[in-house]
């Protein structure tokens, strides 16, 4: 993300018309506008780096080492964000339902997990959508950083059952592998739809 518009700056146009015309300083001009749009990037990358949502690899690299952090070598921009500030949210919260449930809720959305907490049995049951199931690592994270010691978690994904694909033909349901009907979910969406 840009947060300033770098643009052809035109430093020539600075000068008195009557230096405009020699050549030394033109090249030297073009010289210093080359090494300020520079700058003016190098500022832009510096801004962008101060915010999670939008820091880059590099940025995203140096918060990770500071945090202890191993990302996947799959691991996406965005799944790399959502790491970084699940590590920083846990560290943050003390554990209580309501700061547990914002704090999933910011890593999976609000209907992208299910939340179950037994008190008497010192367990937290946390199913996670098929469409984060990228975050389920993060989540396991902020678990062991968030809750007391004394309770145990348990983090699932929900995939998609039978209750979900029975609205589907075997026709429809013929165009995709078992793995793609069990964790795909393009075939959630077209079963809601007909649903």
């Amino acid at each position: 993300m840009n947060w300033y518009f770098i643009r052809d700056i035109g430093l020539l146009c600075y000068l008195p018309p009557v230096l405009q015309d020699y050549e030394e300083l033109a090249v030297l001009a073009d010289v210093e506008e080359k090494t300020l749009i520079q700058a003016l990037h190098d500022v832009n990358r510096l801004y962008a780096g101060i915010f999670i949502d939008t820091a880059d690899g590099e940025a995203l690299a140096l918060l990770e080492r500071q945090w202890g952090i191993a990302p996947p070598e799959d691991a996406t921009l965005e799944d790399r964000r959502l790491a970084v500030r699940a590590r920083m949210v846990s560290m943050a919260a003390l554990y209580t339902k309501r700061s547990l449930y914002a704090a999933l809720a910011a890593l999976c959305g609000r209907d992208g997990f299910s939340l179950d907490i037994s008190h008497s049995k010192y367990s937290v049951s946390v199913l996670i959508e098929l469409k984060s199931k990228n975050q389920a690592e993060a989540v396991r994270g902020m678990l062991h950083d968030m809750l007391p010691a004394n309770m145990v978690y348990q983090v699932d994904i929900r995939y998609n059952q039978h209750a979900t694909l029975g609205r589907l033909t075997h026709g429809e349901m013929a165009a995709y592998t078992h793995d793609q009907l069990r964790t795909g979910f393009k075939v959630r969406e077209l079963s809601l739809a007909k649903g």
